[in-house]
């Protein structure tokens, strides 16, 4: 039972992932993973590191908005990773 539960599911992640709705979400969702990976990092940098006022500003803007609310503009680096993943595996 649990072999045809796991089949189903994995059918209906491949019907979403077929689509161009479906890869545009799984795309924006990698991305967030991206941009969730990137914030713990850039947290850390700034504890061991000294940051000018410009770049924490814009570090500090970029830790307290949550991703969909990013600007398109800075989603940029993340929806690229995410583009390049998804290649990786075949879904392109």
């Amino acid at each position: 039972m649990i072999m045809k539960e796991m089949n189903e599911e994995i059918e209906k992640l491949l019907e979403l992932i077929s689509s161009e709705t479906g890869k545009k979400i799984l795309q924006e969702s990698i991305a967030e993973v991206f941009h969730d990976s990137w914030v713990d990092w850039s947290k850390q940098i700034d504890k061991e590191e000294t940051l000018s006022d410009k770049r924490r500003g814009r570090w500090n803007f970029l830790w307290n908005i949550p991703y969909c609310q990013i600007p398109d503009a800075e989603k940029k680096p993340e929806l690229e990773l995410a583009r390049r993943v998804m290649l990786r595996l075949g879904i392109g």
